[in-house]
C-alpha cells in the first residue's frame, strides 16, 4: 500500500512537473507573439511618420504648384494636369494613411488582448499551483492519517492476541 501511495506521489509530481512545462511554454508563446505585435506596431509608427513627412512634402510642393500657377497663368493647362497628378497622389497617400491608421487600431487591439490574455494565463497558472499545493497537502495528510490507522489496528491486533494467549 505503501508502494502505491508513493506511485500516486510520484505520478502527481510528474503531472505537475508536465503542466508546469507546458504552462512556462505557452507564457514563452505568448511573450513571443506579444513582442511580434510590439515590432510590427513600431513598424506601423515608422510607417505612419514616414507617411506623414510625404503628406507634409507633398502639401508644400501643392503649394508651391499653386502659386506658381497663379504666377504663370500663360502656362495654366500644364500646371492643372501637374495639380490633378498630384491631387490623385494626395488621395492616395490619405488612403494609405487611413489604412495604415486602421491597422495601428487593430494591432493596438491585438495587443492589448495578447496583454489580457496572458494575465488571464498567469492567474490560471498561479491557481493551478496553489491547488496543487493544497492536493499535494491534503494527500501527505491522507497518508499520515492512514499510517496512524494502521498502527491504531496493528496495535489493537496485538492486544487482542496478547489478550487471547493470557
Amino acid at each position: 500500500e505503501l508502494q502505491d501511495r508513493i506511485q500516486v506521489l510520484t505520478t502527481e509530481r510528474n503531472d505537475y512537473q508536465s503542466i508546469t512545462k507546458t504552462t512556462a511554454e505557452r507564457m514563452k508563446e505568448i511573450e513571443n507573439a506579444k513582442q511580434n505585435v510590439e515590432e510590427r506596431f513600431k513598424q506601423l509608427e515608422n510607417d505612419k511618420t514616414r507617411v506623414d513627412n510625404d503628406k507634409s512634402t507633398f502639401e508644400q510642393k501643392l503649394k508651391q504648384t499653386e502659386g506658381a500657377r497663379r504666377d504663370l497663368h500663360d502656362k495654366n493647362r500644364e500646371h492643372e494636369e501637374n495639380l490633378i497628378d498630384l491631387l490623385h497622389d494626395k488621395e492616395t497617400l490619405e488612403l494609405k494613411i487611413i489604412d495604415l491608421e486602421e491597422s495601428a487600431r487593430k494591432w493596438a487591439q491585438k495587443f492589448v488582448e495578447t496583454t489580457d490574455k496572458q494575465k488571464l494565463i498567469q492567474t490560471n497558472h498561479e491557481k493551478l499551483l496553489s491547488n496543487l499545493k493544497r492536493q499535494h497537502k491534503f494527500s501527505i495528510l491522507t497518508y499520515c492519517i492512514n499510517q496512524m490507522h494502521d498502527g491504531i489496528d496493528r496495535m489493537k491486533n496485538k492486544e487482542l492476541s496478547g489478550e487471547k494467549n493470557t
